[in-house]
């Protein structure tokens, strides 16, 4: 299934008997301004926890989205008229890629 928004493709949902793929766009063609940025302040700043849901007892990791929308607001998400709160934690795949290139350049220089 794939979803559009004015006319282009900006994401699909794939499935097989065993798995279930979700993408979003990612084409260079929809692309401009590409700046680098500074991942490790976005992780710095993210409280992450361990917690336990109300509802079933489970324990669980994750961030408060209340807490997330101040230091990463692509990330959460807040319904007004359902005062839902949500995070979209692929949103943090990039932040934590960026991050660990910049880990592993720093243990390269300090190797050699």
């Amino acid at each position: 299934m794939v979803f559009y928004r004015s006319g282009i493709a900006i994401g699909s949902i794939d499935h097989t008997n065993t798995t279930t793929g979700y993408r979003t766009s990612s084409d260079a063609r929809l692309k401009d301004d590409l700046r680098p940025f500074d991942a490790g302040e976005i992780i710095d700043k993210t409280n992450v926890y361990d917690f336990r849901w109300k509802s079933s007892g489970a324990r669980a990791h994750g961030v408060m989205a209340q807490e997330a929308i101040e230091v990463y607001p692509e990330a959460a998400h807040h319904h007004e008229e359902l005062d839902w709160w949500g995070t979209d934690y692929s949103k943090y795949v990039p932040v934590l890629l960026q991050e660990v290139k910049s880990l592993r350049a720093r243990v390269a220089v300090l190797e050699t």
